[in-house]
């Protein structure tokens, strides 16, 4: 492991346990991955906080819609281009 990696890590670390959220995230890779980390992006995002889901293959979208709705997240917004589907999700108030 690289000095950098393990500064990444020790830094990501402490953004977890001092409970430190984000406005925005992005997830720019295929939808299993996708689907498998939506039950944990909310517990880092502020209220209305945007996540970018991207790199989607438009034939799984409707798995990835599908996980959206179930982890607690509304689309705001749609982009496809040349079969890949870009979302723009907020969280939802509890």
């Amino acid at each position: 492991m690289s000095a950098n990696e393990l500064r990444r890590q020790r830094r990501d670390s402490r953004r977890i346990k001092s409970g430190m959220v984000e406005n925005r995230s992005v997830m720019s890779i295929v939808a299993d991955i996708i689907i498998r980390l939506l039950p944990d992006a909310g517990r880092f995002m502020k209220p209305e906080a945007v996540l970018i889901c991207s790199g989607i293959i438009d034939e799984r979208e409707a798995d990835v819609l599908a996980a959206v709705e179930k982890n607690g997240f509304a689309v705001r917004d749609r982009r496809e281009s040349g079969g890949w589907v870009a979302l723009a999700c907020v969280k939802k108030e509890a």
